[in-house]
């Protein structure tokens, strides 16, 4: 397992509705790929108020490919992800995006710093 911290700006369906309810952690999507997820923390997005910035924690199987990691995650949420952030880097919303920053993450070795690993 390979766990990875997400930050993700989402436009909820219903604004107003808690964290746990953008975020569906037990959606069937995430469990049927071998993807768990739960939140680490929520807060108002910027702008005017409508996002909502969650952090989620994500463990994912060695075998799992990223582009389903990331189309799990996006089938989970109960909005419009506007944009990711993780350790080092960022990207819009899209499955390829996600796939690109989840597989960027896996690849990284844990406690390396960005500009080292840049190096290698």
């Amino acid at each position: 397992m390979k766990d990875l911290t997400l930050e993700l700006e989402i436009d909820p369906v219903d604004p107003g509705t808690r964290a746990g309810l953008i975020v569906d952690v037990d959606s069937e999507a995430l469990s049927r790929c071998g993807v768990a997820v739960h939140i680490e923390k929520s807060e108002d997005g910027h702008g005017f108020g409508v996002s909502e910035i969650i952090t989620i924690g994500v463990a994912v199987a060695s075998g799992v490919a990223s582009d389903l990691v990331a189309s799990a995650i996006t089938e989970a949420t109960n909005g419009v992800i506007r944009r990711v952030r993780s350790r080092r880097g960022r990207s819009d919303g899209s499955v390829e995006g996600i796939a690109g920053l989840v597989d960027d993450e896996r690849r990284r070795e844990p406690d390396t710093p960005p500009d080292e690993v840049s190096k290698q």
